[in-house]
This record gives structure tokens, sequence and C-alpha cells, in this order.
């Protein structure tokens, strides 16, 4: 938890701000804590806007807790091991049916994506994945330079 990418985001955003990240729909992954060793964007789902909207993008917001409270979590809901990433990348293929966008977004290869995410859901479940959002009433809409949080 404390040695992989999202840690390591966490810790970039803190030291060098937010709109550095994210910015124009879209979150930059520096090769400083990419697993592959090279930048890479990613884009942000119009859901994960919303999220990113009521919870601006801060250590706390992006890796909370120690490890054992990750554990407790997924313990709770029967998450495994980067189950989060795995549903994200099975509903990403579901959704938008190309490996080789999969592998872009994600990083890592179309063979990895073929072996380990193709067909796990289906074009429903993925709608149901990208149709979580914060209640409405809890939503806080920030506008500032960066679209994200305080300034």
């Amino acid at each position: 938890m404390h040695s992989g990418e999202i840690w390591k985001l966490a810790q970039c955003v803190t030291r060098s701000g937010v709109g550095l990240y994210f910015q124009n729909g879209y979150l930059n992954l520096s090769a400083e804590f990419t697993k592959e060793g090279f930048s890479r964007q990613t884009t942000i789902p119009a859901n994960v806007s919303l999220w990113l909207d009521r919870y601006p993008p801060t250590l706390a917001s992006i890796c909370p807790g120690t490890y054992s409270t990750y554990r407790k979590i997924c313990a709770q809901f029967g998450i495994p091991t980067d189950g989060l990433r795995h549903t994200a990348i099975s509903a990403f293929v579901a959704r938008h049916g190309s490996f080789a966008a999969a592998a872009t977004e994600f990083g890592c290869s179309e063979r990895v994506i073929r072996t380990h995410y193709f067909a796990r859901l289906g074009p429903s479940a993925a709608d149901m994945f990208y149709d979580i959002v914060p209640r409405r009433n809890h939503i806080r809409r920030v506008e500032n330079s960066s679209g994200f949080g305080p300034d």
C-alpha cells in the first residue's frame, strides 16, 4: 500500500498539487510512479469526475487509512487482492470492447487484458459500474483553475 501506484500518486499530488495530475478530463500518470516506468494519460470517466468533485484529490482521499484499514474494508465487502482494478478493467473492456484501448488506459499488455479481463462482465454490469456516483444531494461542485477542489 505504501509502495504502489496509488500511494505514489497521492504523494505526488501532495507535493506538486492536483492540477499537474488531474486536468482536462485526464489523469496524467508520471513515469515517477507508474509500474512500467513511463508516463501515460488515462481518461477520467464521467462518474469518476463526479467523485473527484465530491472528494477532491488529496493524500487522504486518494489513499485513505493504513494497510490494515484497507484490509478491513476489503474483508467487509469481499474484495479480493486487486479486485477494484480488475473490476475497472473488466468494465472498461465490456463497455468499449477494445483490448488496445484498455491496455493503454490501464498500463498493461493486450495479452494480459485478453487473458484476464475479457468477458468477465457483460455490458449491463459494465453500465452499472459506470453508473456508480455520489448521491446528488451530497455532491459539492468547486470550480477553480485545476477543476478539482479548493485552490
